[in-house]
């Protein structure tokens, strides 16, 4: 009874802020429907996850990846859309964003109470700390693509497939930091914080919405000067939070030895970029900063580690373009959060 509590307080802690920060707007009803189906949902997930591991038993990253990732998200976007169909629908796009945060709270419940079984107490009080809000976190692409899908047109869909694709990503990443990282919590701590900052932008300005109206990019959106100021702060920021998750992970400190692997460190600072594609958007005017700041800033980065890493074209493109992808991925993503003008 006490492991079942433990794991419930902090997902109902989250879901009363999400309800109480949304204006009290939305009705219980649909709210405990998909907290209950996103709880229910662990089930498959657990078999998904089981039957995966058959297939790639050597492959952590890529099961982190290719398989709990996608099939967890997918789960909690099929609890929503259940608790949204036996119920009233909601009309805002953030009331049903705050379903979605349900679902993927009482998905983090139910996991969190499987774990609890068999972890150590401190383990248990990292969990909570991070595993909690990053279920949140990690879903809002699909969550705010779904609340703003008023009918199923096919850019609606399209919209949704890439925004799951997109959550399915970054949870990928996050298991891939959080599992290698084991005990640690000079990581997890960092990552909890960047998690709280990120929600709190995101609801900061999404609960405030009249009628949300959709970011898309358009081709001519393109041709627009780009803002080199900003770029610069994207390469800065960039380089800023690579240093910082390389000294936590490299650090001895005296309660325990912080040298992790070189695929924890890839992990932790896809994760960390990603954050700064992100954040851009919120930092800058409204009509100025767009995904090709992003994108450009971390691409100079990249091609700046991978000078230092040697001088050989394959690393050189391959360092450029990868992070020039997980910056644009952040800039979408932040592009489609940030406030609107519309009423």
């Amino acid at each position: 009874m006490q492991l079942i509590l433990l794991a419930l307080a902090p997902s109902l802690l989250w879901l009363w802020w999400f309800w109480a920060r949304g204006g009290q707007r939305e009705q219980f009803d649909p709210l405990a429907r998909a907290f209950i189906f996103g709880a229910m949902a662990i089930l498959p997930a657990l078999a998904i996850e089981s039957w995966g591991a058959t297939f790639m038993p050597k492959s952590f990253m890529a099961g982190c990846f290719l398989i709990v990732g996608p099939g967890e998200e997918t789960l909690k976007l099929l609890a929503t859309l259940l608790a949204l169909s036996t119920s009233q629908q909601p009309a805002r796009t953030t009331d049903r964003v705050v379903v979605a945060a349900a679902a993927a709270l009482g998905f983090a419940f139910a996991e969190n109470l499987f774990f609890f079984v068999t972890l150590n107490p401190s383990a248990i009080a990292l969990r909570i700390l991070s595993s909690v809000p990053a279920h949140v976190l990690v879903s809002v692409p699909w969550a705010v693509a779904l609340g703003r899908a008023r009918q199923l047109y096919p850019s609606d869909c399209a919209l949704v497939i890439i925004s799951l694709a997109l959550s399915s990503f970054l949870h990928g990443a996050y298991d891939a930091l959080m599992f290698s990282i084991g005990s640690s919590p000079v990581m997890v701590l960092v990552l909890f914080g960047l998690l709280i900052s990120m929600l709190w932008l995101i609801y900061r300005n999404r609960m405030g919405e009249v009628n949300g109206k959709l970011i898309t990019m358009r081709l001519r959106d393109l041709a627009q000067p780009l803002q080199w100021d900003w770029v610069g702060f994207i390469f800065i920021s960039g380089l800023m939070v690579s240093v910082v998750l390389a000294l936590a992970a490299r650090i001895d400190f005296p309660w325990h030895s912080s040298y992790f692997s070189n695929e924890t460190m890839g992990a932790g600072i896809v994760i960390g970029l990603f954050f700064t594609g992100f954040v851009a958007p919120f930092c800058g005017p409204r009509s100025m900063v767009t995904m090709r700041e992003s994108a450009l800033g971390l691409a100079l980065l990249g091609a700046f580690v991978g000078l230092l890493l040697g001088r050989e074209i394959p690393v050189f493109l391959n360092w450029s373009l990868g992070l020039a992808l997980i910056g644009a991925i952040g800039g979408w993503l932040g592009e489609m959060l940030k406030p609107t003008d519309d009423k």
